[in-house]
């Protein structure tokens, strides 16, 4: 977040409108932004976006997208036990 101030105030970045209430309560995503609904999404946004890779140091932010893109990766290999109580009845 700190950054992000910091790369406002140098490039005159206006903030917008402000706005009140809570981003957690909120049915409008317009007031808030919409936040990625799961990690994958957060690492697509992550990647896509030069500046905080850049201002957290390259080799770090892209250390922290390797470890995090692997962690996704397991999480979506592995299987949960909803997935076999809900399915296991229709496995042949």
């Amino acid at each position: 977040m700190l950054v992000s101030i910091d790369d406002g105030l140098k490039n005159q970045i206006s903030p917008g409108a402000p706005t009140v209430g809570s981003s957690y309560e909120s049915t409008e995503p317009e007031l808030f932004g919409e936040l990625p609904l799961t990690l994958g999404d957060a690492l697509a946004a992550f990647k896509a976006d030069d500046y905080l890779i850049n201002a957290l140091g390259a080799p770090l932010g892209n250390l922290l997208l390797e470890y995090k893109t692997d962690e996704w990766a397991r999480f979506n290999s592995s299987i949960t036990d909803w997935e076999r109580t809900m399915y296991w009845e229709d496995t042949p």
